[in-house]
């Protein structure tokens, strides 16, 4: 993503249109290629070194806004190290003690006082270090001392689109509420999507309509806390959109000082490429701890690896992160493993399932992804808190109590 001064859209009549950069260019496709090249040369160099390279590609000021936007996307793709053969706050203390034992401290040889290099000398005997290499690790955890160790390049098509999808992104870190419309229904396609949703634990209801399946997500301005990690993750969520076929977004964004809204409308003609590759198993760390727990274990209780969606009333559907079958007898039940949530989304979610009679069902909360304070103790589902990994002795106790057998399952499902 973006920071908030390097976004560039327009307001017009109630709606924010982000002013995308044309992706194919030549122009700005021989600026990107000129930028990677620069990053990938200086390789093993300083944070200064390098900024100071790519300022030649840059303007200053709001016209350079597009190529700043560049060189931060570049700036993620970089890992960096603080190169020092000592600790830089251990060796600034030991020189800090002999100047002020030394007072005055002379810069050169010809001003009184005892020479600044005969200090640099002792520090360094001290810890072991040369003069030279004392005065390269006395900063070299400032920020602009830091080394690029490694970049995962990418090409210039790729790097104009990833600012294309960045800028959206970061305009959806002010929305307040976002609907997504697929218009795909193939059963394949809808549990990808709960997959994703779910990966990003993102809080969200879904009902289906005459048009596809319509998804309403809260927005980050709509919580209290921890609004930017869970903004973070709306746009991870969005970078997925373009691999659907046909898709609409819309989105209440609360950019102005104001606070007014403006809508975003985003859709598979807008050019957006995927921020994503469609690898890997979507299941969030939750998830996949709670897995391998039962993986470890003797319990008859095994996760189902079918996928189940459960209509609701009014066209809502329910997708249970993880299904436990009891190997035995066949008794299941579902856990909705949940992200970041509050009352307000909590008590829909309860509501939903009362309205729809549901049984067998069991929330498992994260207390870490919590974004208001919130007493559970009048929860009328059955619930679980948890902090990082679901503790598996309180669930399968509760999965004991609340299962259902087989024919009562089905019936339900």
């Amino acid at each position: 993503m973006l920071t908030a001064e390097l976004v560039r859209f327009t307001r017009r009549r109630g709606q924010i249109l982000p002013r995308f950069v044309p992706p194919r260019d030549p122009a700005l496709l021989a600026l990107a290629s000129d930028m990677i090249a620069t990053v990938e040369a200086h390789v093993g160099a300083t944070r200064a070194e390098l900024e100071e390279a790519l300022a030649c590609w840059i303007p200053a000021g709001q016209a350079g806004r597009v190529e700043q936007g560049l060189a931060k996307l570049l700036d993620k793709r970089c890992a960096w190290s603080t190169a020092a053969p000592v600790d830089p706050v251990a060796l600034r203390e030991t020189l800090f003690d002999l100047a002020a034992n030394h007072h005055p401290v002379a810069p050169d040889p010809s001003a009184q006082g005892t020479p600044r290099a005969q200090l640099i000398e002792e520090a360094a005997r001290r810890h072991g270090l040369t003069s030279l290499e004392t005065e390269e690790a006395l900063y070299a955890d400032l920020k602009s001392a830091q080394r690029l160790t490694s970049f995962r390049t990418l090409s210039d098509t790729r790097l104009v689109e990833r600012y294309n999808l960045a800028l959206a992104q970061t305009l959806l870190l002010r929305a307040a509420s976002m609907e997504v419309l697929v218009r795909e229904t193939q059963a394949p396609v809808l549990r990808q999507l709960f997959r994703w949703l779910k990966f990003f634990q993102l809080m969200h209801r879904s009902h289906h309509s005459a048009e596809g399946l319509r998804v309403r997500i809260d927005g980050p301005s709509s919580i209290l806390q921890q609004s930017q990690r869970y903004g973070v993750a709306l746009g991870s969520f969005v970078a997925l959109l373009p691999h659907l076929q046909r898709w609409e977004l819309r989105a209440e964004i609360r950019w102005s000082p104001d606070r007014s809204p403006d809508l975003l409308r985003l859709d598979e003609r807008s050019g957006l490429k995927p921020g994503w590759r469609l690898t890997g198993t979507w299941q969030s760390d939750a998830e996949r701890m709670l897995r391998e727990q039962l993986a470890r274990t003797e319990s008859p209780w095994q996760p189902c690896d079918e996928s189940v969606l459960i209509p609701l009333q009014g066209g809502e559907v329910l997708v249970p992160d993880v299904t436990l079958v009891h190997r035995l007898d066949g008794r299941r039940v579902h856990l909705d493993i949940v992200g970041f949530w509050r009352r307000g989304w909590l008590e829909s979610r309860w509501q939903s399932l009362q309205q729809a009679h549901i049984q067998g069902w069991i929330l498992c909360l994260s207390r870490q992804l919590a974004t208001e304070r919130v007493d559970t103790t009048d929860c009328p589902t059955p619930l679980l808190t948890f902090a990082s990994v679901i503790p598996l002795k309180q669930l399968l106790a509760l999965v004991e109590q609340h299962a259902l057998p087989p024919a009562v399952a089905s019936s339900d499902t």
